[in-house]
C-alpha cells in the first residue's frame, strides 16, 4: 500500500518529528509492505531543505515539497517586499499545479513541481499529518491565504479520487465565517477525521462533520523512550541528577495590546519559578530546546539563552541541552527529570511517555487542555497570557511531592493510548479505503 503524508515540517521541531516518526512506525507495523512518502511545507530552494529533514530521511521514506509549499524560503522577519515576493511565489506555484493537473504531459516543463502531483496520483491513501496547522488565529487576508494553501492539497487528492484520512489533529481556532466555510468544505471531502481532543470534535460537529470524526490520542504517544547515543556533559549530568525540566515557546502573543510586555512577563515568571524550585527543593533546572526552527528570525533557543543567563546570574544550578536528538531520546531525558514544566505541547507528551509528571502552559488554541485532561492532569494547565507565578510554583510543589503516584497514573494512560492508537489507525485507514 502506498501512503502520501502531507504537511511535513522541520525535524528541528521535535514535536512534529515525533508525530511523523510515530506515524511511520505505526503504518509499517500495520501494513508491513507500505511505501511512504512525506510531502513537506518547505520549498526545494530553501537552503535548509535537507537539514529540515535530516532525521526522517533516515527512515527509508521519500521526502518532497508539497505542490504549493510555503512561499517563504527563509526565516527572516516579515517585510512588505518579502510578503509581496511571497504572494508572487504562491500565485506562480498555484498556476503551475493547475496546469500540471489539467495537462500531465507538461511535467517535463516543470519536473520539480510535478513530483508532488505524481506522488498523489500513485497513492492508495493520502494522510494529513497530525498536529495543529488548520487554523487562522490572526484572521485577515494573510490568515485566509494560509488556510487556502494548507487545504488545497485535500481538494487535489479528492479530485484524483484518493481517500484522505486526517491523523490526530487539533483544529482551530478558525476566525470568521469565510474561514470556517473553507475549513468545513475541505474537511467534508475527507473520508475520516481523527482529532485528538473533545474541543476539536465539538468544532467538527458545528461544521456538520460529526459522522466522519473520531477522537484519538496524539500519534506521538506511540513514542518509546530510548537512551541517547550522544554522551555530552549535559546529558551525563541530567541522567545522574535531580532536575526540573523546562521547555519554552518564543511566542509572539497575537492580539495582545503589548506583546513585548506579555513575553517579558512570561519569561520572568519562568525564571522566578525555576529559582524558587531550586532554593526550595534543591532541584537543578534543565532547559530543553524542543523547537529550534526559526520563525521571523527567532527560535526558542533565544529565550532559553536569556532564561539560562538570568538563572546563572542568580546562582541557580542550570544547564541546557544542546544535542540534536531523536524524539525518543528527548523522551528518555524528560523521564530523568522529577517534573517537566512544559510550554511546548509535545515536550509534555514525550515526558508523559516516560512517566514524568507534567505542568503545562497553554499558548495556542485548546490542544494543551485536551491532552492534559486525557492524562488526568487538567489541574496543572496554566495560560501563557496570564501566568501567575505563585500558582505555577504551587503546581511544581504538588507535582514534586506526588511524583510517584502521578507517574504511575500517567504511564497507565499512555499504555492505554498506545493500544487505542494502533487499533483506531488501522480501523480508520481500512474504512477510508472501503469508502468511495
Amino acid at each position: 500500500m502506498k501512503f502520501v503524508m502531507l504537511h511535513g515540517y522541520s525535524d528541528s521541531n521535535k514535536g512534529d518529528l515525533a508525530i511523523v516518526v510515530a506515524s511511520i512506525h505505526a503504518l509499517r507495523q500495520l501494513y508491513p509492505h507500505a511505501e511512504i512518502a512525506l510531502q513537506t511545507v518547505f520549498p526545494r530552494d530553501d537552503p535548509d531543505f535537507d537539514f529540515h529533514h535530516r532525521f526522517v530521511t533516515q527512515l527509508g521514506i521519500t521526502v518532497e515539497p508539497m505542490g504549493i509549499p510555503s512561499p517563504y524560503s527563509d526565516a527572516q522577519q516579515h517585510s512588505f517586499m518579502r510578503n509581496l515576493s511571497a504572494m508572487w511565489t504562491l500565485a506562480r506555484s498555484t498556476l503551475i499545479q493547475k496546469l500540471l493537473f489539467a495537462w500531465p504531459s507538461m511535467r517535463k516543463s516543470f519536473p520539480g513541481s510535478s513530483k508532488s502531483l505524481d506522488q498523489l496520483r500513485s497513492a492508495d491513501v493520502v494522510l494529513l499529518k497530525g498536529g495543529q496547522y488548520i487554523y487562522n488565529d490572526q484572521g485577515g487576508l494573510r490568515g485566509l491565504l494560509y488556510l487556502w494553501r494548507i487545504l488545497y492539497p485535500i481538494k487535489v487528492a479528492r479530485q484524483l479520487g484518493k481517500p484522505v484520512v486526517m491523523l490526530g489533529q487539533s483544529v482551530g481556532p478558525v476566525i470568521g465565517d469565510r474561514a470556517k466555510g473553507m475549513v468545513s468544505k475541505a474537511l467534508a471531502t475527507c473520508q475520516r477525521l481523527m482529532v485528538r481532543e473533545d474541543l476539536s470534535a465539538q468544532l467538527m460537529e458545528t461544521m456538520g462533520l460529526k459522522e466522519i470524526t473520531v477522537v484519538a490520542p496524539d500519534m506521538a504517544f506511540l513514542t518509546v523512550p530510548r537512551k541517547p547515543t550522544a554522551a555530552s556533559v549535559e546529558i551525563s549530568r541530567l541522567v545522574h541528577g535531580q532536575w526540573l525540566g523546562v521547555t519554552v515557546v518564543n511566542w509572539n502573543f497575537p492580539g495582545a495590546e503589548d506583546p513585548k510586555a506579555r513575553r517579558a512577563a512570561y519569561e520572568a515568571a519562568l525564571a522566578n519559578v525555576c529559582e524558587r524550585a531550586f532554593r526550595t527543593f534543591g532541584v537543578g533546572i534543565a532547559l530543553f530546546p524542543q523547537v529550534t526552527v526559526r520563525h521571523h528570525g527567532e527560535s526558542d533557543m533565544d529565550m532559553i539563552r536569556r532564561v539560562e543567563a538570568v538563572l546563572h546570574f542568580r546562582g541557580v544550578d542550570v544547564l541546557s541541552i544542546a544535542d540534536d536528538l531523536w524524539p525518543d531520546e528527548f523522551s528518555f531525558l524528560y523521564g530523568r527529570c522529577r517534573v517537566l514544566l512544559g510550554t511546548r505541547l509535545h515536550s509534555c507528551i514525550l515526558a508523559a511517555c516516560a512517566g514524568c509528571p507534567v505542568i503545562a502552559i497553554r499558548y495556542q488554541g485548546y490542544k494543551t487542555e485536551g491532552v492534559m485532561k486525557g492524562l488526568g492532569l487538567e489541574q496543572y494547565v496554566h495560560d501563557i497570557n496570564n501566568v501567575n507565578e505563585d500558582l505555577l510554583f504551587e503546581s511544581v510543589n504538588q507535582s514534586l511531592v506526588q511524583r510517584d503516584s502521578i507517574s504511575e497514573t500517567v504511564l497507565a494512560r499512555v499504555a492505554s493510548y498506545r493500544h487505542e492508537l494502533m487499533a483506531i489507525t488501522k480501523a480508520e485507514v481500512d474504512l477510508a479505503c472501503a469508502r468511495p
